[in-house]
């Protein structure tokens, strides 16, 4: 029973970053190249594991079900509590917004196919409440319907590689012809290991087993490097950069998650391979939105001491689901963009104030620890400096 749990709290780290930034990582690295591309997945999923490592060390010095709110007011004060309860909700209201706008271009097209010509926003609007109310029900709840939808997401990637490996191969896109801008990159390449948001929650779903909790950050981490590596390689052998439906035309598209599931079908001409990358393109967003939103939920629930019972049920779910759905009636379309932001807000929210706040516990408040992180001040300069650089040209990218 213990041992089924471990993989349920694999399968929401996992799931939790296997979403956006999956699709969106073939499209913005397009003109890296895959060598870099890789390199760049590599170093992203080692800073941003060593971070969440590290959200885990500080939140196991608080109560249970103590979230970032309480963290931040904990260790950084009043003043860090406003900036952090700030640009943390913006942060995960960009990835639900991101999200959203993706879960609408699908079910837009879904209903289209039923011959159903929807407005736009009905779409979102359906897509945000089906599954909000899933996450709404809980961790347990998530965790069953996730390890169903990571089953599925998981089998159907197997079968696209399969299918497409089949299929006649372009030219492979290893190394770009000349040294680009790695800003873009970098941004949605940091969002695609952005999970220790759902760090908090799971330390209270396994009661401080630390072991448990450990395993979990780790493998549940090691899953997405593997499965983007693996897509990078497909995508980037099999569709080519230039061109109808190339990389570049895919990434200055409107509707970049549809046209690249067009791409796929037109230079495959396999039906096989186009509903198999439907599939699993649309489970990679409803995966990433359950876990997401059960992330911003719970900070939401911490941040106003309330619980997802009665009243406080409604109030937590108006909280988590309105301010994303206002946006897409405003801004449709915004897929990458949304992503873009969430880079800029990811590095600095998962990244950077783990990192202060862990400096806090250790050596200003001199917290008991029932678990640290390897290597000391060392390791703690090391990852700062990086982040910083990474937050510069983040920020250099979307403006």
């Amino acid at each position: 029973m213990f041992k089924n749990k471990i993989i349920g709290g694999i399968l929401i780290i996992s799931g939790t970053s296997i979403g956006g930034g999956m699709l969106g990582l073939p499209i913005i690295t397009s003109e890296l190249g895959e060598f870099y591309t890789i390199l760049l997945l590599f170093f992203s999923w080692g800073l941003m594991t060593i971070t969440a490592f590290l959200t885990l060390e500080v939140n196991l010095c608080f109560p249970q079900k103590s979230n970032i709110p309480s963290m931040m007011e904990k260790t950084l004060g009043n003043l860090g509590l406003i900036i952090g309860w700030s640009i943390y909700i913006l942060f995960l209201y960009s990835l639900l917004s991101a999200y959203i706008s993706g879960g609408t271009d699908i079910f837009q097209g879904f209903f289209i196919f039923l011959g159903l010509h929807l407005p736009y926003w009905f779409s979102g609007l359906f897509f945000a409440i089906f599954f909000g109310i899933i996450v709404m029900k809980g961790i347990s709840f998530v965790d069953k319907f996730n390890r169903f939808f990571m089953t599925i997401k998981i089998l159907s990637l197997l079968f696209l590689i399969f299918f497409i490996l089949l299929s006649n191969m372009n030219e492979h896109n290893f190394f770009p012809k000349k040294i680009l801008n790695i800003a873009p990159s970098i941004s949605i390449s940091i969002t695609s290991f952005g999970f220790s948001i759902v760090v908090p929650s799971l330390r209270t779903y396994f009661k401080d087993n630390i072991q448990s909790l450990k395993k979990v950050i780790f493998f549940g981490s090691l899953i997405p490097l593997f499965f983007y590596i693996i897509w990078i390689h497909v995508i980037f052998s099999t569709i080519p950069l230039h061109g109808e439906n190339g990389l570049i035309y895919i990434k200055n598209s409107l509707n970049p998650i549809t046209t690249l599931i067009k791409s796929l079908h037109i230079i495959t001409k396999n039906n096989r391979i186009h509903f198999f990358s439907h599939l699993f393109i649309s489970i990679c967003i409803i995966t990433a939105f359950l876990c997401v939103s059960l992330g911003l939920s719970d900070y939401i629930a911490d941040g106003i001491s309330c619980e997802k019972k009665g009243i406080g049920f409604y109030i937590i779910a108006f909280i988590t689901f309105s301010p994303p759905l206002f946006l897409l009636l405003f801004f449709s379309n915004t897929f990458i963009y949304f992503l873009k932001i969430a880079g800029m807000l990811c590095i600095l929210l998962q990244a950077i104030l783990p990192i202060f706040m862990s400096w806090k516990v250790r050596y200003h408040q001199k917290k008991i620890f029932f678990y640290q992180v390897f290597g000391g001040k060392t390791i703690l300069i090391i990852s700062l400096t990086c982040s910083i650089i990474i937050f510069i040209f983040s920020v250099n990218s979307l403006f």
